[in-house]
C-alpha cells in the first residue's frame, strides 16, 4: 500500500495521478484520501471534458491558478488569459480578431489589451512560465547581487 502513497485515485478516467493532476479543493476535507468522499475525486483534466470546469472558471491546482481554454481545452498555467474570449495567449493570437462596430485609434490599442476582441480590463496575466525568466528579471537581479 505504500507504494502509491504519493498518488491519488480518479473517479472518472479511472487511474492513479500525482497530486499536481488534482485541483486543491479536490484533495482536501471530505474528498482527501480516506475521507467519506474520496471515491468522488476527480481530476483537473476530466473535470475540463466533462465541463466540471468551464473556461474561465480559475481553478487552484498545486497552489498555481489554472484556467481551461474555451478554445483548445487546455489548461491555462501561464502567460495571458482573456476572460472575454476565455483563451489562452497561443489561441488568443493565432485567431483573427472579431469585427470590430467602432474603430479604435492607435493610441487607443495598447499591449494590455486582447489582440482579439480588444478588451483591456479583462485580459489577465497568469505568470511566467517555471524556469524561465524575462530580460527585466535579469536586470534586476544583476542591480540586487551589486548593492
Amino acid at each position: 500500500m505504500t507504494k502509491y502513497n504519493h498518488l491519488f485515485s480518479c473517479k472518472i478516467c479511472l487511474k492513479f495521478r500525482p497530486r499536481k493532476a488534482f485541483a486543491d479543493n479536490q484533495l482536501r476535507a471530505k474528498r482527501g484520501k480516506g475521507h467519506a468522499e474520496s471515491d468522488r475525486r476527480f481530476c483537473f483534466d476530466c473535470g475540463c471534458e466533462n465541463r466540471i470546469y468551464r473556461p474561465g472558471d480559475f481553478i487552484k491546482v498545486d497552489g498555481h491558478e489554472e484556467a481551461p481554454c474555451a478554445c483548445c481545452g487546455e489548461r491555462c498555467r501561464y502567460g495571458l488569459y482573456c476572460m472575454f474570449c476565455r483563451m489562452c495567449e497561443p489561441c488568443v493570437y493565432d485567431l483573427p480578431p472579431l469585427p470590430i462596430s467602432i474603430v479604435l485609434s492607435p493610441s487607443e490599442l495598447e499591449e494590455s489589451r486582447c489582440p482579439r476582441c480588444r478588451h483591456k480590463d479583462l485580459f489577465t496575466d497568469l505568470g511566467k512560465p517555471p524556469g524561465k525568466s524575462q530580460p527585466e528579471d535579469k536586470l534586476m537581479a544583476m542591480k540586487m547581487s551589486e548593492s
